[in-house]
């Protein structure tokens, strides 16, 4: 199996969620995750999903999430800062965007004093979400974009 496909998940709540079985889906926006903490991915997909979000895929790294976006055309990227690899998620979001139009929510851990951090939220282009991730703040910022 090719490298690249051990480092990503395409998710469907509904194999999880069995209350949900006979859901009809919101065919709102598709929605990938790229977030190298799996059960954080999986906790805010599940999330995202019960706000009638569209989950195409769990990605863990900077180099997977370049491939899977180009080839699933999301509406809506959420993009760790910090990935594990070669390429980190601001790296990944600029590759991403010379390929395909699509919008890129920034996630960290770390300090708005984080200079990455810092030159995000200063230039206003992407918007970004402190972590552990608040569902209802992600709900209001994927409603503005």
């Amino acid at each position: 199996m090719n490298s690249a496909m051990n480092n990503f998940l395409l998710y469907d709540p509904f194999v999880y969620d069995d209350q949900n079985q006979n859901q009809k889906k919101n065919p709102s926006y598709r929605i990938l995750i790229v977030e190298d903490e799996m059960i954080v991915a999986m906790d805010l997909a599940y999330k995202l999903e019960e706000y009638g979000y569209n989950i195409v895929g769990l990605i863990k790294n900077g180099q997977d999430a370049v491939h899977m976006a180009i080839q699933l055309h999301p509406d809506i990227i959420i993009m760790d800062i910090d990935l594990p690899g070669r390429m980190d998620g601001i790296a990944a979001a600029k590759m991403i965007q010379n390929k395909i139009a699509t919008k890129i929510i920034f996630a960290s851990g770390h300090s708005s004093k984080d200079p990455r951090i810092k030159r995000i939220i200063e230039e206003g282009i992407y918007p970004f979400v402190a972590k552990p991730y608040y569902s209802e703040t992600l709900k209001d910022i994927i409603a503005e974009i």
